[in-house]
């Protein structure tokens, strides 16, 4: 009987949990869908995107965003495996000179993109774990002080490129300027500023390559 008790508790969570997954895909989901079309968002295909829970959009007049086929934004705590989400999904593009670009089958976890006035692109195939943020500004200049909240310029703006088949871990930031060449991987908690090289691994504060991937380089 106490195992009749255990299955029946196991199949009730099974069921509420693919009626919270239909919930916050198929009825939240479609929702943001049509919301990121109706903000302006070029989308390849609605049908091959997937959104599960609603992300934060913020798209600023004559600016371009665009998302490719199979992409992925989960903004659901709940539902992303690897780790907890600190918030949904961001993509606010500042001024109309701002581009963003996501490619085809690149999947995004609570992550933030924000693109001031420059591009940011996340190539094909790319998975981003939970938490990462990625910018093209750094908001405010180092000196003098009397402008450190004040910063209507852009010459601190750089352009971000993430090649294709990146694997970014947790709670990596991204910072203005920076490149990952495809293939490689950088480890949790990283923070890139720079030039990564494609097909290797890159850790640390700032990230630098401790090996190559493959056979290509040893």
């Amino acid at each position: 009987m106490k195992f009749i008790r255990i299955l029946q508790r196991s199949s009730l969570s099974v069921i509420f949990d693919r009626i919270g997954y239909f919930l916050t895909k198929d009825v939240v989901g479609n929702i943001a869908k049509i919301e990121l079309s109706l903000r302006g968002v070029r989308i390849s295909s609605l049908l091959k995107l997937t959104v599960v829970g609603r992300p934060i959009i913020s798209l600023s007049i004559g600016s371009y965003v665009s998302i490719g086929k199979d992409v992925i934004l989960m903004s659901s705590s709940r539902f992303c495996l690897s780790s907890v989400l600190y918030a949904p999904c961001k993509i606010k593009a500042i001024f109309s000179s701002a581009v963003i670009q996501i490619d085809d089958g690149a999947s995004l976890n609570g992550t933030s993109i924000v693109c001031r006035s420059t591009k940011i692109s996340i190539g094909a195939r790319t998975m981003i774990g939970p938490n990462v943020t990625i910018l093209d500004s750094p908001f405010h200049p180092q000196w003098p002080l009397s402008n450190r909240n004040n910063y209507p310029g852009v010459e601190l703006d750089e352009a971000v490129e993430i090649g294709e088949d990146v694997w970014i871990g947790a709670q990596v930031i991204i910072l203005p300027g920076s490149k990952i060449g495809s293939g490689s991987i950088i480890g949790a908690g990283s923070i890139v500023k720079g030039v990564i090289e494609p097909n290797c691994l890159a850790v640390g504060s700032p990230a630098k390559m401790v090996k190559y991937l493959g056979e290509d380089k040893k």
